[in-house]
């Protein structure tokens, strides 16, 4: 098995005998049952790293058993794809979403929408470069949205007397180089709606590259 970052797969240290396998955690979020598969596929002398984007790397797999590594992986709710190359990355969240009492509402549900639909999406498998998208809110604005292509801030408004949950969007961030800030685009949207606005700004980007 060859290194496939767009699958997760990554050479190891220049050892052509074993891969490291990254696992995309949409939210951070993982079970007591799927860290216990990770250390058991670790083993006692093995090497597991929390990356900046709330995911997991396993160092050491042997290369002949990585495809059955990886099956275990789907068993148990867990996935590599997308991992990497240019493709849209795991979407990072505020790890207290759910259980902030400060929090405008929980995104959770809106982060496990984006995640099912674009893991495995070939249609967005092939991007200009990788797209790092987050979804919070937090009152601290933890996963700091200035720095994502795409990040949905979590905020209330009031509509027709009612407070409504929705998201303000921001586009344009890179810790790439050359870095940039993201901005503020002013706008309102609805839980119901990230989804379509999320595909409409992928596609603008794609021809128009500079807008994020």
């Amino acid at each position: 098995m060859d290194s496939k970052p767009e699958q997760g797969i990554y050479p190891h240290r220049n050892d052509p005998q074993h891969l490291m396998l990254r696992i995309k955690l949409p939210g951070g979020a993982i079970t007591p049952d799927q860290l216990d598969l990770i250390a058991e596929i670790a083993g006692a002398d093995g090497t597991v790293d929390i990356t900046t984007r709330q995911e997991l790397q396993i160092y050491g797999v042997p290369a002949a058993e990585v495809e059955a590594t990886i099956e275990r992986l789907n068993k148990a709710g867990l996935s590599t794809l997308g991992a990497g190359g240019a493709t849209v990355r795991n979407i990072v969240g505020c790890p207290a979403a759910g259980v902030d009492r400060q929090e405008a509402f929980d995104v959770s549900p809106t982060i496990k929408q984006l995640h099912d639909f674009f893991l495995g999406n070939t249609q967005y498998a092939d991007l200009l470069k990788p797209l790092r998208l987050s979804v919070s809110a937090c009152a601290d604005r933890c996963v700091y949205p200035a720095t994502q292509g795409i990040a949905l801030v979590g905020l209330s408004r009031m509509i027709d007397g009612k407070t409504k949950p929705g998201f303000d969007l921001w586009v344009g961030g890179t810790m790439s180089e050359p870095p940039s800030l993201g901005r503020s685009l002013g706008v309102f949207i609805k839980p119901e709606e990230v989804l379509e606005v999320v595909r409409a700004a992928i596609d603008v980007w794609r021809l128009v590259p500079e807008c994020l």
